[in-house]
């Protein structure tokens, strides 16, 4: 790796991540014990197929555990559970907010494309679907939003991933 630091990701961080987050535990809490910022998970995930996989995994069965707890302390099953501490938590955590369910699944999954104008915005989409191996199904024409603004007089062309109501962008 020229002129960086050599990586300390090793192929077994796969299963031991799925593990960890299985406890309802965090990325952060999983970087403090592997001894790396959660800055380096993300670009492990990044470089490593089968990490970003173990990643997503995680995520939701971490999402699991923390539904599965608050499940059970509605139904009386935890003692002196605290609704208010659980549903921060969730939106902390699993950025819960005010909307419906199916709105929450809209925003998690959804591309959006700014664009200034330029004739390219096709070809930089179909660039970017296959760049994520995505087959053309996976991304129905809905969830894509294309904006033109000349302001600036330029041509420059944006694509974000929308994930939790939060665009991405590089």
């Amino acid at each position: 790796m020229p002129g960086g630091h050599p990586t300390d990701y090793k192929t077994e961080y796969c299963q031991r991540i799925i593990d960890h987050m299985a406890q309802g535990y965090t990325i952060e809490t999983f970087a403090a014990s592997v001894g790396v910022h959660r800055g380096t998970i993300y670009n492990w995930a990044e470089n490593h197929e089968e990490f970003f996989d173990a990643l997503n995994k995680g995520r939701e069965l971490s999402f699991k555990w923390w539904l599965d707890a608050g499940r059970a302390g509605m139904m009386g099953k935890v003692p002196d559970f605290k609704p208010g501490v659980w549903i921060f938590t969730m939106k902390n955590l699993h950025h819960w907010g005010d909307r419906d369910h199916e709105q929450r699944a809209r925003d998690s999954f959804k591309l959006k494309r700014e664009v200034k104008e330029d004739g390219r915005t096709q070809e930089l989409f179909d660039a970017l679907r296959q760049k994520l191996d995505r087959p053309q199904e996976v991304l129905p024409p809905d969830t894509v939003r294309s904006e033109s603004d000349s302001q600036d007089g330029g041509s420059i062309t944006k694509v974000g991933l929308i994930s939790m109501g939060k665009v991405h962008t590089d």
